[in-house]
């Protein structure tokens, strides 16, 4: 079955369907059923030191613009520090991470296909009342083809 061609439309800032994760903010502005089945786009706004541990999205490329403040990415065996204005792409099966620098600051992160959103929402409801263990959100991510790599201390660092 295929999806129904998307419609034209425009997300103000500040608005978008928002989920939590962990400390960071996040706003989906274009999910897999309000783009037609062709892409994920989301805004991430994240607090000093938060951290995306590293990790492997098995069949979906993963592409960052840093809207404000500055990242440091982890791809592959090389770190960059990533100022507001740079642009990260990195294809399937491609070990990756990041972590914000010393200001809030904010992401527009786009993923195709489409569909992490939905990883996302099962993370925020199953750590509704207590944070995902490792194995928890290792479960969750299998679902979604993404594996999270061991808790090393470069891995901690991104």
């Amino acid at each position: 079955m295929s999806n129904p061609a998307p419609s034209a439309y425009i997300v103000r800032p500040g608005d978008g369907n928002p989920l939590k994760l962990r400390t960071a903010d996040v706003r989906i502005k274009a999910s897999a059923a309000t783009s037609g089945g062709v892409l994920t786009c989301v805004e991430t706004r994240d607090p000093p030191g938060f951290l995306a541990p590293a990790h492997i999205h098995r069949s979906s490329s993963e592409a960052f613009f840093v809207l404000a403040g500055s990242y440091k990415f982890r791809i592959g065996d090389d770190e960059a520090e990533c100022d507001a204005g740079s642009f990260v792409f990195v294809p399937p099966g491609v070990v990756h991470g990041y972590t914000a620098g010393d200001v809030d600051s904010r992401l527009l992160i786009i993923y195709l296909p489409p569909g992490i959103e939905e990883m996302w929402r099962e993370m925020q409801v199953a750590s509704a009342e207590s944070p995902l263990t490792d194995k928890e959100r290792d479960a969750i991510g299998r679902r979604y083809d993404i594996e999270w790599l061991s808790r090393t201390r470069r891995d901690r660092q991104c």
